[in-house]
């Protein structure tokens, strides 16, 4: 039996793709990975359809078009079997539909509900055993309700309900009473058919949120039918840009194989009127189907880019965010950019630096009373771009190519700087992952904020962890940043920050960095058990209050 997998696939017509897009634009948005699927003719529908459902087991998302008359629809779900059906303004109505999907699996309706819109939609969530169906009727909602289409399909992903038949949900959790996790999901479990995933928290227990519960999740985790709400840390959307955009308007740092983010987007242009904001990170780009940028050389990328069509997959990262207590002050996360010019009468620049491109490359050393001392450089700040007339990424420039920038004149160099903490101590939150701080852990009062940009930690992620949570900026052999952490990922719980360096992994022994090539590195990223050291980079770190993982309940 092929393990059910976490996302869905939208078959339509070649004519609608627009509205796939659309669909997939909105699906991603609440977590759920959306692949496009389409033909440019109805011949051998039926067929195709059977045979790709039962390879690619998920959510399924069929747009009205393909159906030719119910007789079509009818021999479709007797051949699957075994279906989470999303129809998309199917051409039927709910007293022919909803018998039929009765049939797709054995066993009654265990609810029903349905949600008139206006008199323009209606909405109709159906149980099916352990499956759920989602029906959307009249496609005009897809255009014009998109906050009605998100709040139902996040009721599809990332909500489940539990009949009584189901004792077992093949999930464990951990954390605090009022912050709880998934920590494992059996295979072929309720919660794994349900898309239940390693990393994503647990909001509502039969609409009741945590806080409220108080002592009584375990008891309430027993009950049957119950009814469990789930939130995701990662959202991510497709733009499709065709002839007509001429310009995409979106410019990037870096280059794959290694990490591109989003530098910039101009007003007006076809980055901008899509959504694409400065910090997202691209993850896909194709012109007929998607390729992941990671192995993808920098010269296939910048080809991609000139081709139209052209599909973009970006990622957004959202930031834990949590209450500022009354004795704290807000963190400092953020980075900042600056730029600095060496003229024709500039001599030596008295910067040296750890390592070289093709990647950022952090400043190792400032000379005092040269040009780049006298320019505010710092030690640690991370040189990001470099030129004579225009800037170029250090990731598309090679180590023979730098060398000589530095010895041009006028010089460009742009710099990233870590924000430096000043503000009080932030006292730290219990963490149900295990930091290692080893002897280099001490508390506050033992060492001022600002001498402690170079302490480093160690973190592990067992065998229990599925996605890291991390993105970096750069690839080994280069420096390696971290650039974002998911919302409550492993990565966030273990206290790694945005702009901390990554120095060493290794799954039985950890190994530098520095020299590491680019494919065992993420080789690496993969294993478990996996161990990681880190250079924090610039911010007040609190003293570490140990604490093993708090298995709240496990059903």
């Amino acid at each position: 039996m092929n393990r059910p997998k976490r996302g869905s696939y939208f078959f339509t017509m070649e004519r609608h793709l627009g509205n796939a897009y659309h669909a997939q634009n909105i699906l991603e948005s609440v977590g759920i990975p959306t692949q496009i699927l389409s033909l440019a003719r109805p011949e051998g529908l039926n067929s195709r359809m059977a045979a790709l459902v039962k390879e690619n087991p998920g959510v399924w998302i069929l747009h009205g078009d393909v159906f030719e008359n119910l007789g079509v629809f009818n021999a479709l779900c007797s051949s699957i079997g075994s279906l989470d059906l999303v129809m998309l303004d199917p051409p039927l109505d709910l007293r022919g539909v909803w018998p039929l999907l009765d049939t797709v699996r054995e066993g009654r309706f265990v609810e029903s509900e349905s949600t008139a819109v206006q008199n323009q939609a209606v909405i109709a969530s159906v149980g099916l055993g352990a499956r759920r169906a989602l029906l959307v009727f009249d496609g005009t909602m897809l255009v014009t309700r998109e906050s009605i289409w998100l709040q139902a399909m996040a009721s599809v992903n990332m909500s489940m309900l539990a009949p009584p038949a189901f004792r077992k949900l093949g999930i464990q959790f951990s954390g605090t009473p009022d912050k709880i996790f998934v920590k494992v999901v059996t295979q072929e479990s309720f919660g794994c058919i349900h898309g239940v995933q390693a990393g994503d928290e647990l909001l509502e227990v039969d609409g009741i949120l945590l806080d409220m519960l108080e002592n009584q999740f375990k008891e309430r985790l027993a009950g049957r039918p119950i009814r469990l709400r789930f939130s995701s840390p990662h959202s991510s959307y497709t733009v499709a840009a065709d002839h007509e955009n001429e310009k995409l308007g979106v410019t990037f740092h870096g280059m794959p194989p290694g990490s591109v983010e989003v530098k910039s987007v101009t007003e007006g242009l076809f980055g901008s009127d899509k959504g694409v904001q400065e910090g997202d990170v691209l993850t896909d780009a194709g012109r007929d189907s998607l390729q992941s940028l990671d192995g993808m050389s920098a010269e296939t990328f910048k080809s991609f880019l000139k081709d139209r069509p052209l599909r973009l997959r970006f990622q957004t990262l959202q930031k834990a965010r949590r209450p500022i207590e009354e004795h704290e002050l807000p963190r400092q996360h953020s980075r900042t950019e600056y730029t600095v010019a060496a003229s024709a009468d500039t001599g030596k620049l008295g910067i040296s630096f750890h390592s070289m491109p093709p990647g950022r490359i952090e400043v190792k050393g400032v000379a005092a009373g040269l040009f780049g001392s006298t320019s505010g450089v710092k030690e640690g700040d991370v040189l990001i771009e470099v030129g004579s007339d225009d800037l170029q990424p250090l990731e598309s420039i090679s180590e023979e190519a730098f060398k000589g920038f530095l010895k041009d004149r006028p010089l460009k160099m742009r710099f990233l700087a870590p924000a430096i903490a000043t503000a009080a101590p932030v006292l730290a939150e219990t963490s149900s992952s295990h930091v290692d701080h080893g002897t280099e852990q001490r508390t506050q009062s033992e060492m001022p904020a600002t001498d402690r940009s170079r302490d480093t930690y160690t973190i592990t992620a067992g065998l229990e962890v599925g996605k890291l949570g991390i993105t970096f900026n750069g690839m080994p052999p280069g420096r390696i940043d971290v650039k974002g952490l998911a919302e409550n990922s492993f990565g966030n719980d273990a206290g790694v920050r945005e702009g901390d360096v990554l120095t060493e992994v290794g799954k039985d022994e950890l190994t530098s960095v520095e020299g590491m090539d680019f494919e065992t590195f993420k080789r690496l990223l993969k294993d478990r058990p996996l161990t990681m050291k880190f250079q924090s980079m610039g911010e007040a770190v609190p003293a570490v209050q140990s604490a093993s993982p708090n298995d709240a309940a496990a059903a």
